[in-house]
């Protein structure tokens, strides 16, 4: 961390500070998304995939460590090659001379007159055991240090990995969660609606007992409830989809009751374009898994090159061996041993792998140029999107407002009969669209900024 830095740094906390307030503003929610992080299937599976990450930098950090093996053999043998020892044909003309001239060189005592067969030992003796202990102590490899490095830079792939689908489960609860709102909210203007219908169904037919209508009214204000009934069960499907997807987000039974709450807009920060660049440039996840993976590239460069050094260690054994078990001078042995290894020529392979990784850090480095690109344009589309749906909510309230309004005298005037039932149906069709293009909108803002909050890497979990 450099000096120039920290003042961004400070920045950036205090930025994702306001944003972490305006986020937590709903219990609610915040308790469905700790326990979606909880027991969701998806983060319990990149849990497992970081732990296994830690696991493999363990094992590498343990490459000095001595090696120990325990080896056993026990052989029976019966035949085979036969090793000749020619004792009897080298000997025995030396002891037939001897035995001539001994009278004359020594009288009264002969050389004995000796016959020395030729010996034969077979290869593979009929039993024999090798039981020994061997170490390995590596001194000097280039291979395991790198390979130390490169597994530190892919656990640390492995954490962002884990805190980006943590991102998508964030933005998947909530959005899920506002679905269910959404449709929770709609199919309560319905009901409303219902109200409204089955009233006007007795009015007309109050106003045509006294011949104030006709029967078509009374026939269209029928038509029109039996409408409401099929978008009354369609909603009530759309209900139960969207509270049986949330659950399945949090791990749990579709059947489990969801709890409403109360947003509000108001509560969201807004800050400018170019700071939530800024966050984006910072946070994103992707853009640091693509920064460790180049690392991790050039270190793979390093490791193929690295065939070329030697490698140094210490080899030592220790065992008994012989035709029995027997611990004895004769069977225990010791053997210590300097070993080095130095790979001279390998046919130019390594020049090829080499070449190989450059080409794949270079595409890399494509790849993090392509992204930041990709991350500008889905930053400035989703601050666009968020400002659009801010006005659009305002536009839609004061829409019903004025639809609500309109309705009334509308619906005061027919039960007084001075106005038409297509004039009652129109305004009450207007009324009721009105209000379901501000649930829309209402949660469309929401959903908006949930986005924005994903594209930026913004994390507060």
């Amino acid at each position: 961390m450099t000096v120039k830095s920290i003042p961004k740094i400070i920045i950036s906390s205090i930025l994702v500070f306001l944003i972490q307030f305006s986020c937590a503003q709903n219990e609610i929610l915040d308790e469905y998304i700790q326990l979606g992080l909880k027991q969701n299937i998806s983060i319990q599976i990149r849990e497992n995939e970081y732990l296994n990450a830690i696991a493999e930098l363990q094992e590498a950090k343990r490459g000095y460590f001595p090696g120990i093996k325990f080896f056993a053999r026990y052989t029976v043998a019966n035949g085979g090659r036969v090793f000749e020892v020619p004792a009897g044909d080298l000997l025995n003309p030396v002891y037939a001379y001897l035995h001539q001239i001994s009278p004359v060189v020594s009288p009264g005592m002969p050389f004995p007159n000796l016959k020395v067969p030729n010996q034969s030992f077979p290869i593979f003796r009929s039993r024999e055991q090798d039981t020994y202990f061997e170490l390995q102590q590596p001194i000097y490899n280039r291979l395991i240090n790198l390979n130390k490095r490169i597994k530190k830079q892919m656990l640390k792939v492995s954490d962002l990995t884990l805190i980006n689908e943590k991102l998508k489960l964030v933005y998947d609860i909530r959005c899920a969660y506002y679905d269910f709102l959404s449709a929770k909210e709609y199919y309560s203007i319905l009901d409303q609606t219902e109200k409204v219908l089955i009233e006007n169904v007795r009015v007309n037919k109050g106003l045509y007992k006294y011949g104030k209508n006709t029967k078509e009214d009374i026939l269209r204000s029928q038509t029109e409830l039996k409408h409401l009934y099929t978008l009354i069960a369609d909603a009530d499907k759309k209900l139960n989809l969207s509270q049986s997807y949330f659950n399945l987000l949090l791990d749990r039974s579709v059947n489990m009751p969801v709890k409403e709450s109360i947003l509000n807009g108001d509560s969201l920060a807004l800050l400018s374009q170019q700071e939530y660049l800024n966050q984006a440039s910072v946070n994103r996840p992707e853009l640091k898994q693509l920064d460790y993976a180049i690392e991790a590239s050039s270190l793979a460069i390093k490791l193929k090159r690295s065939s070329a050094y030697p490698t140094i260690g210490l080899q030592g054994m220790a065992g008994i061996q012989g035709e029995e078990y027997d611990v004895t001078n004769n069977s225990v042995y010791l053997l210590g041993s300097l070993v080095l290894q130095w790979k001279l020529f390998d046919g130019t392979r390594k020049n090829k792998q080499v070449q190989q990784s450059k080409f794949q850090m270079i595409d890399l480095r494509l790849k993090k140029r392509a992204l930041i690109n990709q991350i500008t344009l889905e930053v400035s589309e989703a601050y666009f999107d968020f400002i659009l749906a801010r006005k659009n909510l305002y536009y839609t309230q004061k829409e019903v407002e004025l639809s609500s309004q309109a309705f009334q005298l509308i619906e005061k005037k027919y039960s007084q009969g001075q106005s038409s039932l297509l004039e009652f149906i129109d305004a009450r069709n207007t009324m009721s669209n009105a209000q379901k293009q501000n649930i829309i909108s209402k949660f469309n803002l929401f959903k908006s900024y949930a986005f924005l909050l994903k594209v930026c890497g913004i994390n507060e979990y």
